[in-house]
């Protein structure tokens, strides 16, 4: 049962006319009587009023909330019923309602209060709109009604506590056509990695004799031409695609742009997570979360569409902040809760020491697992309040931005020869684009680290 909260007030204009004429009556008594004679309209109408004052029996208002969506993505919107039904005997002239909303649920067509007459029996359904303009978990209401009586004397209010939920989904950042990653292990079953074993896949592995019932399309001819024993044929081997089990690691330390939350740095940080997250689900790959911030969310890898739902919704219950617990033992913890995971996705701005200690400490851990780093680059968005565009105008600005990307150039570097792969994304281009002109890049990488 929700909790209603119930409160009459007399109307500030019935206590000014009750003021103004106790005021023309004492003036009538110290300086003037016939002055008197003007407070007896004012004195008529307020007993008038108070006699012919019929209680509103707000306690036999229902009102009843139905959602059209509980779960919407960013941007989206969705329709909220409110179904407000008089069962009491005594018609409401004015009734006015008000669904209370957050702030980030306003849309251009969000209306929210209404005011209304409701007769004796009747119903009445209000419909509204709310708009998902950031990702998060919201409750909507509680629901105030309010109602006077005819001459506008007290006012009655009815607060009923009841909410709803409201979640909105995290958008992605584009999809991804494909997202490279090489992992030194992968577990069996049909994926898009080639394995490091023989299978059917699709890059070549080595030859070897034909054996017999294997198709004739396998038959590698110009390898069996140069044999002196023309009755052994050669057959291509193949390596095996397999999937992978990955963890993504979204570190949430910091946060820049808090002001334009749309644009700001951790709202990029989290639809990069979304983007990477899908396409390693489609992928067939076991995928799952780490976050660190205020506190710490994780959730177990897992396949399928359900898996991407679960990271959506562990993604709308950040908090900004700082676990230093968690920062020292970053390595214990993934060996602990994710022991067979061989791939790490970490997105991480590395702008500032905590991020940069988790980095080196997952880098130094390259004989368990491998390491990427998706790395949203914080020199694009305002530096202490400060836009970039405003920064360039000026000498010291420019120079301040000079060393800060020479030191973020060096980071990467040392990060780079510590076995990890580092894709810097800048803040004004797609990521799939970036992915696609790194995605060589990338292979050679995997290949190169393979071979050491």
């Amino acid at each position: 049962m929700s909790e209603v909260t119930e409160e009459t007030r007399l109307s500030p204009r019935f206590i000014l006319l009750v003021l103004f004429s106790l005021v023309i009556i004492l003036i009538g008594l110290f300086i003037s009587d016939p002055v008197i004679f003007v407070s007896v309209p004012i004195m008529l109408f307020v007993g008038f009023a108070l006699l012919l004052l019929k209680p509103q029996k707000l306690a036999n208002v229902q009102l009843t909330r139905t959602m059209e969506n509980v779960q919407i993505n960013e941007d989206d919107t969705s329709r909220v019923r409110l179904t407000v039904k008089n069962t009491g005997t005594i018609d409401i002239p004015l009734l006015q309602v008000n669904d209370e909303l957050p702030d980030d649920l306003y849309g251009d067509n969000t209306r929210s209060r209404f005011s209304i007459s409701l007769k004796a029996g009747e119903s009445r359904n209000l419909v509204y709109e709310v708009c998902g303009n950031y990702f998060g978990d919201y409750s909507i209401g509680p629901a105030t009604l309010f109602s006077q009586d005819a001459a506008g004397m007290v006012g009655y209010t009815r607060r009923l506590s009841s909410k709803s939920r409201l979640i909105v989904y995290p958008k992605t950042a584009g999809k991804l056509s494909g997202f490279t990653i090489g992992p030194q292990t992968t577990r069996p079953r049909p994926g898009e990695i080639p394995a490091r074993r023989i299978g059917a896949g699709m890059d070549y592995f080595s030859t070897r004799q034909l054996l017999p019932g294997e198709p004739a399309k396998r038959i590698n001819w110009k390898a069996s031409a140069r044999i002196a024993d023309e009755d052994k044929l050669l057959s291509n081997e193949f390596t095996s695609q397999q999937v992978a089990e990955t963890l993504i690691i979204l570190d949430c330390q910091n946060n820049i742009g808090v002001k334009d939350r749309e644009n700001s740095l951790m709202a990029y940080s989290v639809r990069a997570t979304m983007s990477v997250a899908e396409r390693l689900l489609r992928d067939k790959n076991r995928v799952g979360l780490l976050v660190i911030g205020s506190t710490s969310e994780r959730v177990v890898p897992a396949y399928g569409r359900r898996q991407y739902d679960k990271i959506a919704m562990t993604l709308c219950r950040l908090s900004l902040g700082r676990m230093p617990y968690l920062e020292a033992n970053i390595s214990y913890t993934i060996r602990y809760f994710y022991p067979r995971a061989s791939q790490i996705v970490l997105i991480s701005p590395l702008m500032e020491r905590e991020n940069l200690d988790i980095a080196f400490d997952l880098a130094r851990c390259s004989g368990t697992f491998d390491l990427m780093i998706l790395s949203p680059n914080h020199l694009d968005f305002p530096l202490d309040g400060t836009p970039r565009k405003k920064l360039v105008k000026s000498r010291e600005g420019r120079l301040a931005l000079r060393l800060a990307e020479a030191q973020r150039r060096s980071v990467i570097s040392k990060l780079e020869a510590a076995r990890a792969i580092v894709l810097d994304w800048h803040a004004s281009e797609p990521l799939e684009q970036v992915v696609a002109a790194n995605r060589f890049m990338v292979a050679r990488r995997i290949a190169q680290l393979a071979n050491r």
